[in-house]
Order: C-alpha cells, then sequence, then structure tokens
C-alpha cells in the first residue's frame, strides 16, 4: 500500500508510472523521451511548485484532481499495475517500473560525531543569528537549515556566513525590502528543468493580495517571440508583476525555453528596486527570448 500525500503527482507514461512531487516535475521531460508520452495527475492546487501561478501549470499540463494512489500489485514477469482514485473513479495502469520520491528531510546521523552538542529539532540543526547552531564555532547552512533546498540556496548562504566571519558587508541577499514598502520580497529564483522551462521570483499575483497590494502586471506570450517563432517552440509567456503607484518590479513568473537562463535579470531588478522605466531603458537583442520581458513591460505599462 503507497500513500500519495496532498500535493504529490502521478505520472503515468505506460511503461513506468512515478510518484512524487515537485521534484519529479524536473524530471517528467527525461522520463517522457526514454519511455514514451509522459501524463501528469496532480493533486491540491494546481501548482507545480507552492510559489507558482496556476496557469503555468495549467499550460504544462492540465491536471486531474482529487488523486491518490492506493495500491501497487505485482502481475508478474517484472510487470506490475498500479490502482490510484482520481475525480472519474478508480483507474488501473499497468507499468514495467514504479519510481518513488515522496519527500526528504535532513539525515544528520553520519554527520555528528558522538560527543558533538549541536542539538537537533526534527532532524534538523538548531541555529540562531547567522547560522550559529548551538555548539561554539559550529555552523549549519544550506539544505539542512534552509526552507528552500536548492544548490544557490547553500552557496548563498555560505557567502554570507564568510563574509559575516570576515567582518565584511554582505553581498548575497535571500529577500529585501523595496524603498516605500512595507513587505519582504523573496529573491531567491525558482526554476523547474521542463519542456519548456519554468522560473520565478519575487512575488506572485495572490501574494500581492494577501499584502492588498495594488499592482500592474504585462503579460507577453511566446507565440509572438521571434525567437521562439524560429525555435518552433513558442510554448509560454513572460508575466511580470510591479507595484502600481511606483511601478518597481516585485515579481516575475516565465515559462518559455530559456526561462531559467532570463530568470536571473529579474532577480537582479527586484533585488535593486528597478522600476518598469528602468528596466525598459535596457537593449535587448533580437532574436532572443528576452525581448519578451520588454514586450511585457510595455503590457503593464499601457494603461498608465
Amino acid at each position: 500500500m503507497l500513500y500519495q500525500k496532498k500535493g504529490d503527482t502521478v505520472l503515468d507514461s505506460g511503461k513506468v508510472f512515478t510518484v512524487g512531487g515537485e521534484v519529479f516535475a524536473n524530471h517528467a521531460c527525461d522520463y517522457e523521451g526514454l519511455f514514451g508520452t509522459v501524463t501528469e495527475i496532480r493533486t491540491g492546487p494546481d501548482q507545480c511548485t507552492e510559489r507558482d501561478e496556476p496557469d503555468i501549470c495549467c499550460d504544462l499540463q492540465p491536471p486531474e484532481s482529487e488523486t491518490m494512489v492506493m495500491e501497487i500489485k505485482d502481475r508478474g514477469n517484472d510487470t506490475v499495475s498500479v490502482n490510484y482514485r482520481c475525480e472519474r473513479g478508480w483507474k488501473e495502469s499497468p507499468a514495467d517500473r514504479v519510481l518513488v520520491a515522496v519527500g526528504r528531510r535532513p539525515n544528520m546521523s553520519k554527520v555528528l560525531s558522538d560527543d558533538c552538542q549541536v542539538q537537533l529539532e526534527n532532524g534538523r540543526p538548531l541555529i540562531k543569528g547567522t547560522y550559529r547552531t548551538t555548539q561554539e564555532n559550529v555552523y549549519a547552512i544550506g539544505d539542512t537549515v534552509a526552507r528552500k533546498r536548492l544548490a544557490h540556496v547553500a552557496a548563498s548562504h555560505a557567502a554570507y556566513l564568510v563574509e559575516n566571519l570576515a567582518g565584511r558587508g554582505h553581498r548575497m541577499q535571500l529577500s529585501v525590502v523595496p524603498n516605500g514598502m512595507y513587505v519582504v520580497l523573496p529573491v531567491v529564483p525558482t526554476c523547474i528543468y521542463t519542456e519548456p522551462e519554468i522560473a520565478a521570483v519575487g512575488f506572485t499575483e495572490n501574494d500581492a493580495r494577501l499584502y492588498n497590494m495594488k499592482i500592474k502586471c504585462g503579460v507577453a506570450y511566446m507565440t509572438e517571440n521571434g525567437k521562439a517563432l524560429l525555435a518552433r517552440n513558442s510554448r509560454g509567456f513572460v508575466r511580470l508583476i510591479f507595484e502600481a503607484y511606483t511601478n518597481t518590479l516585485i515579481g516575475a513568473q516565465i515559462m518559455c525555453a530559456r526561462a531559467t537562463d532570463m530568470i536571473g535579470e529579474m532577480a537582479t531588478a527586484i533585488a535593486n528596486g528597478l522600476t518598469a522605466y528602468q528596466l525598459s531603458t535596457a537593449m535587448r537583442a533580437h532574436p532572443t527570448y528576452s525581448e519578451a520581458i520588454t514586450e511585457a513591460i510595455k503590457d503593464a505599462l499601457k494603461n498608465g
């Protein structure tokens, strides 16, 4: 019996049946190339990650809802069948293999020595201030303490800690408070390596609504982008979110072939409190996917 927690996904390719959360979104396209068509069935909100706008993942793959894996049976001859429940009733899918990834957690059992005095809580080191643990001169960074377990977050933690120990100013920031605002904006890019790629940074429209912020949104679709048309890969869009009074960029969601390469410009803009007008002064080469950023800025400003 296998239980699928809320927010996990079920991917059925006919040969391989995969069960897991957002981590499998990164590999679904790899499986599709190896085994054939991959169909995604998702529970919970229509999101690939907890911060995605719903239409990003609806564009990637329209999900079924209320899906739960109930049983995996051995059919003999090195094959299995997976029984699961969805909104249209019960389904059974044959598969050669079942791949499972239902989450991860820190494992410090083989890291700390017996005489180590680092206190743990739910497997994580307790930290105070600048990543200090309960043992003097021992620090914890990266996946063991971060809410977002990403390689670039761990690298930023390391830079922050070393700069602090050296008594220098901090270059890397995980969040910022733009001038004239009273909200903390996250500046950690999230990247999903699907086809097309997905990347996001800062606030979504839903985040802004939670803070009662007035916003302007601009969207540019890749169906109107020259590079996307030349590459015959025109799925996706660029969405930029600006604070309405100052036109300061507070969020970006990108879905296209080079989304993960483009999100860095948006993270830099948010970290430095750049406005739509400042962003629009940059010339973006033609033909490039980045031209969609310029068009999204124009779309946001067209009504004043």
